[in-house]
């Protein structure tokens, strides 16, 4: 079985180097293909030529795109990609990551062979808790492709560790082509979480559906945040606040709360957590299978975890190193 990961890089050569190291210990046949961003793409590409019997079985796609978080260029460079790869080689996985993944664990290939795609079933509604998803509510292009396929709903995923076997990304690809998708700059958000799963969805039956294979901090900091924002909003209400406290002013509030929140790095991957992944401990995986948004209670993961994310793209990183030595 010939698995294609998929990697979108944009700073720092020797952290790439790391990475492919770490794909090619845990995934020892993997193939990787490596896109550049456009202001690295030389810079990469000289560190590539330079240490070329290390990268073997990694490709770089000579397309470069500019990207920037929200605009969907990381769509782009995922289908690129697999359209640069597919005129290569043929190869049966396609598993899609970031620059900030590491893995910590063998056996992803058993795993992934079970099923035809791995991906989050995270419903869209209105006024959910996740702010890119009520963005995808306004896309008119996305519901376009919606009506195609003669499906209603928005499906969400995490992109990193999610997978499709090759002919089911080959047929997303082609629907995205058909449809004629063009980007809204103007309306920014993670289209590359929305498009492609919701595309899967109406493609994989339930019975072949697998979950992504990254655990991430993400939904960590988000089971979090979105707990403490559903406490203080109930008590802002309950306790008649909202009468005499202006709404911008309790807003004002939540945006501080997140701010420190967000810098307190308690939500961060941690060496603990990497060996709950390797052992497999139950109660961990309980804890984190599932997520809500206040609106859509979904699953996260079917306790299959293979690699992490983020982990900072620092050659010393203390993380970094732990992974490293495992």
């Amino acid at each position: 079985m010939r698995i294609v990961a998929s990697i979108p890089v944009h700073e720092q050569p020797e952290v790439v180097l790391d990475q492919v190291n770490n794909f090619k210990k845990f995934v020892p046949d993997v193939v990787i293909v490596i896109h550049a961003s456009k202001e690295f793409g030389d810079e990469f590409e000289r560190f590539y030529q330079l240490h070329k019997k290390n990268f073997t079985d990694v490709y770089l796609n000579p397309a470069n795109f500019y990207v920037d978080w929200g605009d969907g260029a990381l769509m782009d460079v995922h289908i690129s990609n697999f359209i640069f790869m597919s005129n290569i080689m043929d190869f049966d996985y396609y598993i899609l990551h970031a620059s900030n993944d590491m893995y910590v664990k063998h056996g992803i290939e058993d795993y992934i062979s079970r099923y035809d795609a791995g991906f989050q079933r995270h419903i869209i509604k209105e006024q959910s808790q996740w702010w890119p998803g009520n963005k995808a509510l306004k896309d008119g292009q996305l519901y376009y492709i919606m009506n195609e396929m003669g499906r209603d709903d928005i499906i969400a995923s995490q992109v990193e560790g999610s997978f499709y076997k090759k002919e089911i990304f080959e047929k997303l690809v082609d629907t995205i082509s058909k449809s004629e998708f063009l980007r809204d700059q103007g309306l920014k958000y993670t289209r590359e979480e929305i498009v492609f799963p919701t595309i899967a969805d109406t493609l994989v039956s339930e019975g072949k559906r697998g979950y992504p294979t990254t655990f991430s901090e993400v939904h960590v900091y988000d089971r979090r945040l979105w707990r403490c924002r559903h406490i203080a909003w109930g008590i802002f209400h309950r306790s008649g606040m909202y009468r005499i406290v202006p709404r911008y002013m309790y807003d004002q509030f939540e945006e501080r709360k997140e701010d420190k929140f967000r810098l307190s790095d308690s939500w961060r991957i941690t060496p603990t957590i990497v060996r709950n992944i390797i052992y497999g401990n139950r109660s961990f995986i309980n804890r984190n299978m599932y997520l809500c948004d206040d609106r859509t209670k979904y699953q996260l993961y079917d306790g299959h975890f293979y690699s992490v994310k983020r982990v900072k793209r620092d050659i010393d990183d203390k993380l970094r190193i732990y992974i490293n030595s495992l």
